[in-house]
């Protein structure tokens, strides 16, 4: 029968395990909470060793809490050593189909990590398992790659290993000759070397390939030598493997005796390491020996329990030789329904194509015979011996049709209930799938519509703020006309376009859904329309301090297109070519007519695209959800969706290719010959030249240079945090004045501004990349360095979930745009009154009552432990605000603005007002003269000591502790 001997070879993987130091498994356990995490998985080894060969469950859930340990740090190569434990530990219970797919993929991770030491181990697991479920070829290409990489890295046990499984799948395919002498060329090497377990596994291997030449002799000798070095070595498994081919080489040489002996040690030894599967083996071997002996009852008693062990393990093997000797037993027994059936099981267990499913099969055939027997003997019972023989095989009969008939209507009714539960099923996840993308569709059209709302609210806010000034201007002259800045009239201008180019974008996107865009293609000249297209961006790249490359030929090409939908097309993509590239960027445009094909590219070197967003990139609503490393903002959803369909349109195709912070390639592609459109497309008359204007881009570039006001150093400093450049700029003229102001581009930037320079006030645009407004307050309210300074958001998102998102961030105030640039100012003017009629407070709590104040905010937590370390330094003269500022974690200067703008008191100052709090509270409650309270709080000079404290309260110290007050 096919052997059990890959619970011997799994040792192909074990040779790290089998350190000579074995460490106790309950000692690790105590002090694993100790361990660094790289160490615990060391442990789990040592555990996993401890119990291998021993107890299944522990060993295996050892190993696969290394695993879990291994993949939380994301380590390729301590998940890989994990994984091939936990094969160990399945392989040496006979686990072999569950332990492939590890194996195979700690293989794919120490490939990875290119490991060589992995590598090896991987392969020969791999060629193991192969050997175990019958994948000869497999295993043979395993165990060469294996060979191969244990030769590179001059590995001996991994050498041994892989020759080991080698030489047993060579076995298996018959080939005794070359399966002999890689068996030998092992033993050789390992004697050599002195590996007592690979000389146990060469022997025990070279016994059961003489069992299969049945050269019992030689099988006695081999099997003897291997069972007692593995005995030596006290590796259970292996010994009770080797006994194997002892025991069956006794039986077939006659001696029952010293069989059936060698067959209970194999079942004392399987009971304690827990294998089942040798375990069966064993009581086979005993049933087989019983019969030969008479011993029937203690034979069947044997061989039943053996078949139930084959069938928990699902040992086709086993059970064909257990079936073998039942059917020999009943049949000695003259039992002869009974040796029938078992003959019916051993061929099912003998046939080749024998699967799990034909494991039901014999539990019919044992319900039938027991059923059909317990009939019999009933009518034994209640009729005559003569006419019982006669009805007997009319009842069998009857009852084989019977029970045939109600296992076809069994099986009718299970494969129809199968099927209506595959149908539910179906039904089931077409309804779930259908939810899922409709649910998909919805987020996106609502993050299409916020994004939306923010472009038209950008725009509107500088078109509104002008007209609302000049209104006022005209009010406050009491006249009809008000003379208006040329600036302000282009600010109008090129917002109301950037309006009226997203409108027409959206209205272009509806007629091309509805089939009401028409293709209307005329014969010109398409290189001289897209040079003039070209050309119009250079100013864009001049603000933006872009390298603008335009390629395109100087000869005229006539061609056939729509030269609105080619201008549409390639605007679009410029555009968001210079949007997305940073100052110092190129973006190169080219162009060329070649066999009647337009071609056309775009390319930039600015943000690039994810990879896993660049098949949805075209995709209407669709916004890429990562950071952009330049920023530029998260766009529409509707350009590149709109470039698509028009492309289509053309008949052409869009493609692009891109890297992430390297930037991408837009490429299109579209026919340009007569006959590629048809008549109703085709218009006769020619292209005139045409001029083009590109819509103003307020995403980028393109802000008025905001004029110096006359800046004064009383005046409070204001952060400006806003991506749109344009709309940044307008902010900090309407600022200038009543602030001094200071721009910031983004969440990110504004967060180091703020840190750096302190200021009085943070205005700051909701939606941007890198860093949104939510982001940028709560970081500011939750650092003790900017948490005192007052944050007023401005969103294009009008609702009020939205609203109280950035109020629960912190956010002192909240303003919608478009908004009054007047109410902007009157809410930042009261933000920093209420902030200094706050630090007016606080001055003058802390100089009467610097202990009494209610922690509640992170400003009072800052002041708690400021006072903290001023009381534990409270005697220290030498103690300075580079000390205090340090304790706090800040810089001098960063202290110095953070407790101006808190409490309207310098370091310096604070700490002498603390120290004279102090020595007050300690003269009234007399604990020491003048003197020694002055040294007591930090002052070097008594009289000194009483000049500030008559300044500060008014009277002498010695009033203080004569009752006055």
């Amino acid at each position: 029968m096919r052997r059990l001997l890959l619970l011997l070879a799994l040792a192909v993987v074990a040779h790290p395990l089998f350190s000579q130091t074995k460490l106790d498994p309950d000692s690790l356990r105590r002090i694993m909470p100790t361990l660094p995490d790289t160490q615990k998985i060391r442990a789990y080894f040592e555990i996993c060793k401890a119990y291998l060969g021993n107890d299944r469950d522990k060993s295996i859930a050892a190993a696969e809490e290394a695993v879990r340990i291994a993949e939380s740090l994301k380590s390729a190569v301590w998940t890989a050593r994990s994984l091939n434990f936990l094969v160990v530990a399945a392989t040496n219970h006979g686990e072999f189909k569950n332990a492939l797919p590890s194996a195979q993929r700690a293989l794919a991770l120490a490939k990875e990590a290119d490991y060589k030491p992995q590598i090896l181990e991987s392969l020969e697991n791999c060629a193991l398992i192969y050997v175990q479920l019958g994948h000869w070829d497999k295993a043979v290409e395993a165990s060469h790659a294996g060979l191969a990489m244990a030769h590179e890295i001059h590995d001996t046990v991994g050498l041994l290993n892989n020759l080991n499984v080698l030489a047993t799948a060579q076995m298996q395919l018959n080939q005794y000759a070359e399966s002999e002498k890689r068996f030998r060329e092992c033993l050789e090497i390992a004697e050599r070397a002195g590996r007592l377990f690979e000389m146990a596994r060469a022997h025990t291997s070279l016994g059961e390939l003489y069992g299969k030449q049945r050269r019992w002799q030689a099988c006695i000798e081999a099997s003897e030598a291997g069972a007692r070095l593995f005995r030596q070595f006290e590796y259970l498994n292996g010994e009770a493997i080797a006994l194997i081919d002892l025991a069956k080489a006794q039986y077939e040489l006659g001696n029952l005796t010293k069989s059936r002996s060698t067959y209970q040690q194999m079942l004392d030894i399987t009971r304690q390491i827990g294998s089942r599967q040798i375990e069966g083996v064993a009581l086979a071997g005993l049933g087989q020996i019983d019969i030969e002996t008479g011993r029937y009852e203690e034979a069947r008693a044997n061989l039943l329990l053996a078949e139930k062990l084959g069938q928990e393990v699902n040992s086709h093997a086993l059970l064909k030789s257990v079936y073998a000797s039942l059917e020999k037993l009943y049949f000695a027994r003259r039992e002869f329904d009974q040796a029938r059936m078992y003959s019916q099981k051993h061929a099912i267990a003998a046939d080749s194509v024998f699967s799990e499913g034909m494991l039901s099969r014999i539990a019919d055939f044992q319900v039938r015979y027991e059923t059909a027997e317990k009939e019999a003997q009933l009518h034994q019972q209640t009729l005559q011996i003569e006419r019982e023989k006669s009805r007997k095989n009319l009842l069998l009969g009857g009852l084989a049709l019977a029970v045939l008939a109600l296992l076809s209507l069994y099986q009718y009714f299970r494969n129809r209930q199968k099927i209506q539960q595959k149908e539910a099923d179906l039904a089931f996840a077409l309804e779930h799938a259908e939810a899922e993308k409709l649910r998909e569709l919805d987020q996106t059209k609502s993050a299409f519509f916020a994004n939306i709302s923010h472009e038209f609210r950008t725009p509107l806010t500088l078109i509104l703020g002008p007209v609302h000034q000049w209104l006022e201007s005209v009010k406050a002259a009491g006249q009809d006309t008000v003379a208006v800045p040329a600036r302000g009239l282009d600010l109008v201008r090129r917002n109301a376009n950037r309006l009226l180019d997203l409108i027409n974008q959206l209205l272009d996107l509806s007629k091309l859904e509805s089939g009401h865009m028409r293709l209307a293609v005329a014969q010109g000249d398409p290189l001289q329309t897209l040079r003039i297209l070209a050309n119009a961006f250079e100013s864009m790249a001049e603000q933006g301090n872009i390298r603008y490359d335009i390629a395109i030929p100087q000869t005229p090409a006539i061609a056939w297109f729509d030269r609105d939908k080619i201008e549409k097309i390639a605007a679009n993509l410029l555009s968001n070519a210079f949007k997305h590239t940073p100052a110092g960027g190129t973006v190169s445009f080219r162009a060329d007519v070649q066999n009647d094909r337009l071609r056309f590219e775009v390319a930039d070197t600015g943000a690039g695209i994810p990879e896993e967003d660049l098949d949805k990139i075209f995709d209407r609503f669709y916004q890429v959800t990562a950071p952009l490393p330049f920023g530029g903002g998260a766009g529409t959803g509707i350009g590149l969706a709109l470039v698509r369909e028009l492309c289509t349109l053309h008949h052409g195709g869009v493609s692009v290719q891109s890297t992430l912070g390297a930037g991408s390639v837009f490429q299109v592609e579209m026919p340009a010959g007569r006959a590629d459109f048809t008549p109703e497309e085709r218009s006769e008359a020619p292209l005139p030249a045409g001029d083009f204007k590109p819509a103003d881009d307020n995403s980028r570039g393109g802000a008025p240079v905001a004029k110096k006001a006359k800046s004064a150093d009383e005046l409070p400093l204001c952060l400006v945090v806003e991506d749109n450049l344009e709309l940044q700029g307008y902010i900090r003229e309407q600022l200038e004045g009543a602030f001094r102001v200071l721009p910031a581009p983004n969440g990110r930037a504004g967060l180091l501004a703020a840190i750096q320079h302190i200021p009085d006030l943070v205005i700051s645009d909701v939606m941007m990349p890198e860093m949104d407004g939510n982001q940028l307050c709560a970081a500011l309210k939750t650092d003790e360095r900017t948490s005192h300074i007052p944050v007023m958001l401005l969103t294009a998102r009008a609702g009020q979930e939205s609203k109280i998102e950035g109020l629960e961030t912190g956010a002192d105030d909240y303003l919608t745009k478009p908004f009054d640039t007047r109410e902007l100012l009157v809410r930042a003017q009261n933000l920093v009154r209420q902030r200094e009629t706050m630090r007016k407070q606080f001055s003058r709590t802390l100089v009467l009552q610097p202990k009494a104040i209610a922690l509640t905010s992170a400003d009072e937590h800052f002041l708690q432990r400021i006072q903290e370390n001023l009381d534990e330094n409270l005697g220290n003269d030498q103690f300075s605000v580079e000390e205090l500022a340090t304790a706090v974690g800040m810089s001098r200067s960063q202290l110095h603005r953070k407790l101006t703008a808190l409490i309207d008191q310098p370091p310096v100052e604070f700490i002498r007002n603390f120290r004279l709090r102090r020595a007050k509270e300690m003269l009234e409650a007399g604990t020491g003269n003048v003197s020694e309270i002055g040294y007591a709080v930090g002052f070097s000079s008594p009289a000194y000591f009483s000049i500030v404290f008559r300044d500060a309260f008014g009277m002498a110290p010695s009033e203080v502790r004569s009752g006055g007050n």
